[in-house]
């Protein structure tokens, strides 16, 4: 296993880590998560990771088409890949700042500047990936609840899905 690969997986764990952490403080109901796929050996195709109605109980390939078509219209260039991943970081954190069960712990400077700095090691591990893959990024906005940030490399792959879902 070489050294990039060991990078990756500990990154993957970390944004692992800081999910289930929101979790944690969350208010059980209305979920900040953030997923991260990743592959090193060859490009992803992100359409294998959208919410499609098959997956909602529907298997009709003329409504997949047509949801796939309507999230497609959402794509958005990303010109700052580091701009873009801190401020879904960002967004994830505002969503956990509303539906939490530890409101203190937000009202706190000293936790809220540890949570910052936790939330940052994560963010720069992510950058430091993909900051030399001369990379195309863009963005899907799935619905008002969820981001879709892709990063392809020449060979490689980033996806990173940003949820903050509201019941």
């Amino acid at each position: 296993m070489n050294e990039k690969h060991v990078e990756c997986l500990l990154m993957k764990n970390s944004v692992e880590m800081l999910t289930d952490f929101f979790m944690v403080l969350s208010d059980g109901y209305n979920p900040a998560l953030i997923y991260v796929t990743l592959t090193l050996d060859r490009n992803l195709d992100e359409r294998e990771y959208f919410v499609l109605p098959k997956h909602l109980g529907g298997n009709n390939e003329q409504e997949n088409r047509r949801h796939f078509e309507y999230i497609n219209e959402t794509k958005t260039p990303v010109s700052s890949v580091s701009k873009r991943i801190i401020e879904n970081f960002q967004w994830c954190l505002d969503h956990l700042i509303i539906c939490n069960q530890a409101p203190t712990l937000f009202q706190s400077n000293y936790h809220m500047d540890n949570l910052h700095q936790v939330i940052q090691k994560v963010q720069n591990q992510i950058i430091h990936i993909v900051e030399d893959w001369q990379a195309t990024t863009h963005e899907y906005y799935i619905s008002y609840e969820q981001r879709f940030l892709c990063i392809q490399g020449q060979g490689q792959s980033l996806m990173l899905n940003f949820g903050c879902y509201i019941h």
